[in-house]
């Protein structure tokens, strides 16, 4: 009989709580069970600093101090039954750590009863639903938004630096000044005048230019990017010591939402208040 294989994986940011986790393997169980065979775990867990931990019982990752070097970045589940005709893998990486890793949440079911992988999959995604989120930082990277914001923000440079700091204008204001002051008193002194200008440093104003447009929105870009990935964490084993600094992160990302939306309505009501008073 054919095998059917069913893989989902995804790229999105999750809290996996110690709850959360025995959910997951008891769902799994529950239904390698149903299938009227013996249900076998085996479970691999990696450290920051590059330790592995293999076991058959779950509670043994959560005794780990889940801090420092000590930190979780890569656990990996398997539930099968005892002849392995049913196959359960389910795997969480934090991607931003975890240099072999593309995705982030991995799952892949085995079996030769297609009805029974279909129900299987259902309800072990419904599971990952509640633990995975919307990550600013991944989508940002692979998003088109972030190609537009790079050509807009290029299109500001050039206009801006080209109104404001071209030479072409340094030289027209140098000329205003010199008029003024009387240092330039008829068009010969004028083209005289132009002349000596000639040896700025044109060239390497529009050399700085062309690096700055080149690199200035990409690196823009990039530092958005890597600020969200420092600030929000997308990839969280919530337990033991992780669980403090989880809540450090999102009480500090409500701290600031609050006070952009705060500053927000008070820039509104202060113009509208300034228009109606006329300022």
């Amino acid at each position: 009989m054919a095998q059917t294989h069913i893989p989902r994986k995804y790229r999105h940011g999750f809290v996996l709580t110690e709850q959360d986790l025995r959910k997951l393997i008891t769902v799994s169980t529950d239904q390698i069970k149903k299938r009227n065979t013996t249900c076998k775990t085996e479970f691999k867990c990696i450290l920051k600093d590059h330790t592995t931990i293999d076991t058959k019982n779950i509670d043994d990752f959560f005794s780990i101090e889940n801090s420092g070097l000590q930190s979780i970045i890569t656990i990996k589940g398997k539930i099968f039954s005892e002849d392995e005709k049913e196959t359960i893998y389910i795997n969480f990486h934090d991607i931003n750590r975890d240099e072999n890793s593309y995705y982030s949440i991995q799952l892949d079911i085995f079996t030769e009863d297609r009805d029974w992988a279909f129900v299987t999959t259902a309800d072990i995604e419904d599971r990952i639903s509640r633990i995975k989120y919307f990550d600013f930082s991944l989508w940002w990277n692979n998003s088109i938004f972030s190609h537009i914001f790079i050509g807009l923000v290029t299109i500001f440079c050039l206009w801006y630096f080209n109104t404001h700091f071209s030479p072409s204008i340094e030289k027209s204001e140098s000329l205003r000044i010199a008029y003024e002051s009387g240092k330039i008193q008829n068009s010969v002194e004028a083209l005289i005048f132009l002349e000596e200008q000639k040896e700025d440093k044109s060239a390497y104003w529009y050399l700085a230019f062309l690096v700055f447009i080149s690199l200035g929105p990409i690196t823009l870009s990039k530092l958005i990017e890597w600020l969200a990935k420092i600030v929000s964490k997308p990839y969280v084993f919530c337990w033991n010591e992780e669980i403090k600094s989880h809540e450090k992160r999102t009480n500090f990302l409500k701290t600031i939402s609050i006070t952009v939306i705060l500053g927000g309505i008070v820039s509104l009501v202060v113009a509208f208040i300034a228009a109606k008073l006329g300022l």
